[in-house]
């Protein structure tokens, strides 16, 4: 994995928007260092990179909707973004946050995070719990994977090296994410625990199992067929008794039956004979129904004759009013022709004086409408003339106090200036003295050790003999303690820490040049420049709207006097009426006109129609009348033939005799009901005779028993207690058996589940005491141990890129302890504990890169950022570990080196600066940086 760019926005004291390209020329050796002072923000560019990733951060975790401490202060958004490269292509990752409407005193909003893929230009995926799964599909690094291989910082690796054997398995699980063999560990204690809980569980449920013994079951088993046989010859007795009493029951029923068929019989009779009168009327009923026919017909010319006689007489009334209506109809169309020929005559003499009054009309209206927008556009050219002046004041006033800015701050420059010089002049005096005491103490120092590591001579003096060295006679540190260089040693270490101190605070004087206010100065020139510019452009301007203005007046008066002369020639030939008005109206009266003419022709029309049509009606009738006399005459006499067939005296006979419908049907039905219930009656009598000499026929043959029905009832009831009795013993025999029988199966499959059991609780009692242990310790110190010899194998592969003097070794009494082989010292066994600062650092970088290359050993791992404190190094081993990072450039990464210390900057070219400024911001300078505060 390779991080190409990076851009940001407001994350802690980087306010503002910066883009970081890493692809840019200047990185191409491989390595660079991000360099500022304490509290700059160089660290905040890692947390960019882990932010666009990951949605969090080592330093801070995780940023919610509640809490965000990364956002820089008094602001409303912020985002991370990073583009970065694998095997498998090329990806754009987003990752953002804000307050409501991007106020800073918002209250926060969710968090977006998204991944789109490079080459497509398509979204992968924006779902916020989705992107960190995506990005380590992608990359094969989580976050504690990508913080251990990509992003390596001292003080975890210090920690690692001082803690203690049982503290260091943790520490190392963390580091290189194999904290598994610990979960391992305490799941096989547990599930050891488990099975045994299981195996005592099972022995302890064998107490409930007791099976019979072979002759209590055999006892029982002979118990049962005995009671099954008994029960049998029960049931045989039940069902002869039970038989016996179904038949005697029978017999009742069918005697039962007979006697009440008979009592239907006799209500049948009398119901018969209350319906005879209602059948007799039934019977004239259905022959008058035969007629109905012949009569409808009849009735029907009847009718037809006496409404062509009203309709006759009628039509021969209403013959004088439809005449006068025609007439009347005529006079009043001739009446509307007038009219209409009056309406068209006006109509044609207004037409030319309409035409011209709207011609004079629309040319006032025309003439108006450019009046008004010359007016209007006047108006706007005034304010704008006013709004130019207005503007070229403010101009005015501030060219004027630009200017004065000018001058304060080219004073400002001039004094400080000055002030900088005298500053550096008393500082490199201060240096002068500091380096002048450094080296009186180095040589005193150097006495001092002269004297210690003569100790052994001065043993061997005695006064009065001359020194074998000096050739002095008296010896005062004979038999005396001998000056310590321990004072020396530690007045000699505040000196150089204070010389260093000052040294670079000179360096930053030196470099605090005043090229931000001189810029300052430069943009502040230009600034006066163009508005002096501007202020000429805008007297230009005034001067051609005061001509634009004058102009537009004089158009606007010519306007309104041709408007004036076309209304006071409309008014004289048209007055103040409205043509439109005026051409509808005459329009409306020659329409109504047209309607009324029309109006009259149809109704003359339809007047006309209607008295032909009443004479042609009255024709139609009276010649109606004569054809319809003869058929009628016939008709009647052959109906008066069939009354007389049917037994009818004449027509109101047989009217009265025809019935309505609904009470036809009535009787009809009654009638039916009646027939078909003395049909019923005789068949079931019929059966039920002969099924009675069919029982009495088989019980003879039978031979039953003629004993009384309570009886055999009562002898019934005995022989089903007896049966019920049979069956609950029976049941209670075979329930025994049967659970004797279960109770033998399932003491058998407990047994056989003790035996597996056991057998599993060996399997894991065995492995318990190879890994397991209640807080992981056992095998989690095992792996972990071979895991530490691998670490120290990458470690030493470091060490010797970097200096020959040191080898890693495990300690032989304990596990995870680590020794150092200094080959300066012949070969010496020290403690880690026992290292200088710089030498912790050199240790602590060669675990760092191990840790890198074994936590990133399925991927490809192509940039690396160091967040180390160099400044504990001496020139010497700070050029060694760069060194050894050049060395991984030349593997192909881009390595970044995170530090304070100035030294870097004459070490590494390519540099990514972060200046502090005023207010606890910082910006970011460097090469591929683009962005602003």
């Amino acid at each position: 994995m390779r991080i190409l760019a990076i851009r940001f926005r407001n994350l802690n004291s980087l306010v503002g928007e910066w883009e970081i390209d890493l692809t840019h020329p200047a990185f191409g050796d491989g390595i660079f260092a991000i360099i500022g002072p304490t509290g700059a923000g160089k660290s905040t560019l890692l947390d960019a990179i882990c932010l666009a990733l990951y949605g969090r951060t080592p330093r801070l975790g995780r940023v919610n909707k509640n809490e965000n401490e990364i956002m820089s202060r008094q602001t409303g958004e912020c985002f991370a973004e990073v583009v970065f490269e694998t095997r498998k292509g090329r990806y754009r990752c987003l990752w953002s946050q804000r307050r409501a409407r991007a106020n800073p005193r918002g209250e926060l909003q969710a968090q977006k995070h998204e991944i789109s893929d490079e080459a497509t230009r398509g979204l992968v995926s924006s779902k916020l719990a989705d992107v960190p799964r995506v990005v380590e599909q992608y990359t094969g690094m989580d976050f504690e994977r990508f913080t251990r291989s990509m992003l390596l910082a001292q003080g975890d690796f210090a920690a690692f090296l001082l803690a203690p054997p049982d503290t260091r398995a943790p520490i190392l699980e963390q580091i290189t994410g194999t904290e598994i063999y610990s979960r391992i560990s305490m799941r096989v204690f547990a599930r050891r625990g488990e099975e045994r809980r299981r195996l005592e569980l099972l022995q302890a449920g064998l107490a409930g199992y007791a099976p019979l013994k072979p002759e209590e079951e055999a006892s029982l088993d002979a118990a049962l067929k005995q009671k099954i046989q008994a029960d049998g010859e029960k049931l045989a007795e039940l069902a002869r008794r039970r038989e016996t009493i179904a038949w005697r029951r029978g017999m009742q029923e069918l005697e039962a039956d007979l006697n009440t068929l008979a009592a239907r019989e006799k209500s049948l009779t009398e119901r018969r004979a209350a319906f005879a009168p209602r059948r007799e009327r039934l019977d004239a009923a259905l022959r008058a129904l035969e007629l109905a026919a012949e009569y409808s017909a009849l009735s029907a010319l009847r009718r037809a004759e006496k409404e062509d006689r009203e309709s006759l007489r009628a039509g021969r009334e209403a013959v004088p009013r439809e005449e006068v209506a025609a007439l009347a109809a005529e006079e009043r169309l001739q009446g509307a022709a007038k009219t209409l020929a009056s309406a068209r005559a006006a109509q044609q003499e207004r037409r030319m004086p309409i035409r011209r009054a709207r011609e004079l009309d629309q040319r006032a209206a025309e003439k108006q409408a450019s009046l008004v927008a010359l007016e209007k556009a006047v108006a706007e050219r005034e304010q704008a003339r006013l709004a130019l002046q207005n503007q070229q004041e403010r101009d005015r006033a501030d060219l004027a106090r630009r200017q004065k800015d000018l001058e304060a701050l080219a004073r400002w420059l001039e004094e400080h200036r000055i002030a900088r010089s005298e500053r550096l002049a008393r500082l490199n005096e201060q240096q002068e003295g500091l380096e002048r005491e450094r080296g009186l103490l180095a040589t005193q120092l150097s006495l001092l050790r002269n004297i210690a590591d003569l100790s052994e001579a001065r043993r061997h003096l005695e006064d009065g003999r001359p020194c074998p060295l000096c050739g002095a006679t008296e010896h005062p540190y004979v038999g005396k303690d001998h000056p310590q260089p321990d004072e020396t040693r530690r007045r000699l270490a505040l000196v150089d820490a204070e010389w260093k101190a000052l040294r670079a605070a000179i360096l930053e004087l030196a470099e605090n040049t005043l090229q931000a206010k001189q810029a300052e100065k430069s943009a502040l020139e230009r600034n006066i420049a163009t508005l002096a510019g501007t202020t000429a452009q805008r007297a230009e301007a005034l001067e051609a709207a005061a001509r634009d203005l004058a102009q537009s007046s004089e158009q606007g008066k010519i306007l309104r006097k041709e408007c004036q002369s076309l209304r006071a020639e409309r008014r004289e030939r048209f007055g103040d009426g409205n043509p439109d008005e005026e051409e509808t109206r005459l329009a409306k009266a020659v329409e109504a006109a047209e309607r009324a003419q029309e109006d009259g022709r149809i109704r003359r029309d339809e007047a006309s129609a209607s008295l032909a049509r009443l004479k042609t009606k009255i024709a139609e009738l009276e010649e109606n009348g004569k054809r319809r006399a003869g058929p009628l005459l016939t008709a009647e006499t052959a109906f008066a033939a069939r009354l007389a067939a049917a037994a009818f005296a004449d027509e109101a006979q047989y009217r009265g005799a025809a019935l309505p419908e609904d009470e036809r049907r009535r009787l009809e039905a009654e009638a039916r009901r009646l027939a078909e219930e003395a049909s019923e009656i005789a068949a079931r009598t019929r059966e039920k005779r002969q099924r009675l000499e069919l029982e009495k026929r088989k019980a003879a043959n039978a031979g039953m028993l003629e004993e009384a029905l309570e009886n055999l009832l009562a002898a019934e009831s005995g022989l089903a207690r007896q049966h019920d009795d049979l069956q609950q013993e029976i049941g209670a025999l075979r329930q025994q058996l049967q659970d004797n029988e279960t109770a033998k199966r399932e003491l058998a499959a407990r047994q056989a589940a003790i035996a597996g059991q056991q057998g599993e609780y060996r399997r894991w009692q065995a492995l318990h005491e190879l890994i397991g242990s209640e807080n992981g310790k056992r095998y989690r110190n095992f792996a972990q141990g071979l895991t530490f010899e691998r670490l120290i194998g990458e470690a030493n592969l470091q060490l010797a890129r970097m200096s020959g003097r040191y080898l890693l070794i495990r300690n032989e009494a304990e596990a995870l302890e680590l020794d150092v082989v200094d080959a300066d010292q012949a070969g010496e066994l020290r403690s880690t504990r026992n290292l200088s600062g710089g030498e912790c650092f050199i240790v602590s970088l060669a675990l760092a890169l191990g840790l890198s290359r074994m936590a990133g050993r399925n991927v490809a791992v192509d940039s690396l950022f160091l967040d180390e404190g160099f400044g504990a190094l001496d020139e010497d081993t700070l050029e060694t570990a760069l060194e050894t990072l050049a060395h991984l450039e030349r593997e192909g990464k881009l390595i970044g080196v995170i530090s304070h210390v100035p030294a870097l900057r004459e070490r590494i070219r390519a540099q990514i600066r972060v200046v502090p400024q005023s207010g606890g911001r910082s910006r970011v300078e460097g090469p591929g940086v683009s962005g602003r505060g």
